[in-house]
């Protein structure tokens, strides 16, 4: 006899479904917040990853700029050196060993189908912790957003989601991996929504918005982490100032691109070179160690200098000395192939600059304007904004980590009219590469590519066969989150549907196929996704079934809700010509 566990709680789900009325959207919003829950731990881990194998290649704990400092000339010039070759030395290997290259959180969604193998992204995080812990001027918040996604990915595979709700997971883990490296929550859902998915739309922007929350939430419970810039109090000195903040966002956007153009040229050198990743590598390191002779803060992702640069004065020739080495430490580990963000770095430029302006702005005008400190943060944000073309984004990262109010009206005007003067000198931003993989799945006259139900249907879908007992059907439906679950004869025929309103019935052993609805909706797998809405704009269900033909109703997988809005975000976002 079977145990009566699984039919209880079949019931007990029935009962909550109708009182709660829930949803796959729900469920998503569920998933949303483990990712968020799984993406703070991964950090933590991650970080500490780094603190051992720094420890390990330098036999020093502490930040990274205190240990080169620390070191002598020559281990300086060693170390990073080191760390490249064996960064190099694990891509190599896993080149060979694997069956193909891990595409980055960008490439899985705006052009993949979300799917990130883990064991290509297990041998990207290996590279990246050997150059980060080696000194490279790279940031960490690459390897823990790839992190994030890979379990993001992880999860939505193991629940077999359709492309679209697998694509808009691993975007959970993208927004809550920024979100986990910045603390910054707003920050992360924005800079999924407005790089990765060119648009802010509820459908996506919720959900991404609960997982970067949760995210956030619980590294600041297990770490007890605060803002990650803490500048003096910022105060706008006069009306008079803000045309001041206009003009720093047009140098940043002046600048930018010059910026990109020298990272875009370094990756062009070293691979005239023609040298096999781990030299490449290794030759990169040896440039940050030869520039760290100079200058031992150059090694790292500049967080360091510029928490430095917002509460100890710098003359103007220092600071101008400093970000002369960081550009050569940083166009040499990215051209190198050095896995890792550039954000950071990116950031340090902008707080750089923005020190050189307001030097000699508040040298000239002491009365009227504010400290060289309120343009570094200022400049911080509208450099990232003309970089990235994001520029709600770089307000929010830079607030967010600083969280200081006052500070948002020059913040914004400077985003702004950096933007505006970077893409007005080159449309590309530095996500450019990976962002103009897009432009395949779209037509020349931007119409959305046709669509079938195929191409959005989940493959794996909870079924039972139709001379199963109502014990056996209830124990099934058990196992699955959906709310219809699906009869097929022995041939793998659909027949029709069991929703879970009819668990009761199954619990009081009524016979299965007189609960049966054999009218439910089913469409052929070549049906355009136009017809796939009709259908769900007619029928009272969550989820219909999709069959290999009229003639021959082959069960082949179903479709969701949420499956079709994802699906309609998906694609007409994509038929929109970007900014």
């Amino acid at each position: 006899m079977s145990s009566p566990f699984p039919v209880s709680l079949l019931r007990f789900r029935a009962h909550v479904s109708r009182l709660l009325r829930i949803r796959q959207f729900h469920s998503t919003l569920l998933w949303a917040a483990v990712i968020g829950f799984l993406a703070a731990w991964s950090s933590l881990a991650f970080r500490g990853l780094i603190r051992l194998a720094q420890h390990g290649l330098t036999g020093h704990e502490g930040h990274i700029v205190e240990v080169a400092m620390a070191l002598t000339p020559a281990v300086r010039i060693i170390v990073p050196t080191l760390g490249g070759l064996l960064a190099g030395l694990a891509r190599h290997l896993g080149s060979r060993l694997l069956p193909a290259r891990a595409p980055d959180y960008l490439e899985a969604i705006v052009v993949g189908d979300g799917v990130i193998p883990v064991r290509a992204s297990i041998v990207r995080a290996f590279s990246s912790l050997m150059s980060i812990a080696s000194g490279s001027s790279i940031g960490r918040e690459g390897a823990i957003v790839q992190i994030a996604a890979t379990t993001a990915s992880g999860v939505g595979r193991r629940l077999s989601l359709s492309p679209q709700r697998l694509r808009l997971l691993t975007a959970c883990g993208a927004a809550a991996g920024i979100a986990a490296a910045y603390n910054a929550p707003l920050a992360g859902a924005v800079f999924v929504a407005e790089i990765v998915f060119g648009a802010i739309s509820m459908d996506t922007f919720g959900v991404v918005v609960f997982s970067s929350v949760v995210a956030t939430v619980t590294l600041r419970l297990v770490s007890n982490v605060g803002p990650e810039f803490q500048a003096g109090p910022f105060h706008v000195t006069s009306g008079w100032e803000l045309p001041v903040y206009l003009a720093l966002g047009v140098v940043a956007g002046v600048l930018a691109p010059l910026f990109l153009r020298l990272l875009r040229a370094s990756h062009v050198v070293f691979a005239l070179l023609r040298l096999p990743v781990y030299l490449r590598l290794a030759l990169g390191g040896l440039v940050v160690g030869i520039v760290s002779v100079l200058e031992p803060r150059v090694w790292g992702n500049g967080y360091g200098v510029i928490d430095s640069l917002l509460h100890s004065p710098w003359a103007f020739r220092a600071v101008l000395f400093m970000l002369v080495l960081k550009l050569v430490a940083t166009a040499a580990s990215t051209g190198s192939g050095a896995i890792g963000g550039v954000f950071t770095p990116t950031l340090f430029v902008g707080a750089a600059l923005g020190m050189i302006f307001g030097i000699p702005v508040h040298q000239l005008w002491p009365a009227t304007t504010a400290p060289a400190q309120a343009y570094a943060i200022v400049g911080m944000g509208a450099f990232l904004a003309a970089t990235t073309h994001a520029p709600i984004m770089a307000m929010l990262v830079v607030f967010e980590m600083s969280l200081d109010y006052d500070i948002l009206p020059p913040l914004m005007l400077a985003c702004v009219v950096a933007f505006y003067a970077a893409r007005a000198i080159d449309p590309r931003s530095i996500y450019a590469e990976a962002l103009a993989a897009r432009q395949p799945h779209r037509s020349s006259s931007h119409l959305p590519p046709v669509v079938t139900a195929a191409d959005i249907m989940r493959v794996h879908t909870s079924t039972v066969r139709s001379d199963a007992t109502p014990a056996e059907a209830a124990r099934v439906f058990s196992r699955h989150p959906d709310d219809e679950l699906f009869v097929i004869d022995d041939a793998g025929h659909f027949l029709g549907a069991i929703s879970l309103q009819s668990a009761d019935g199954l619990a009081r052993s009524i016979a299965m196929l007189s609960l049966l609805d054999p009218d439910h909706p089913r469409v052929p797998r070549e049906e355009p996704l136009s017809s796939v809405i009709d259908t769900f704009t007619r029928a009272a269900c969550d989820r219909i079934a999709v069959i290999k033909s009229v003639q021959d109703p082959l069960l082949v997988g179903s479709i969701s809700r949420g499956d079709v809005t994802d699906a309609v975000v998906h694609y007409l976002g994509e038929s929109a010509p970007r900014r």
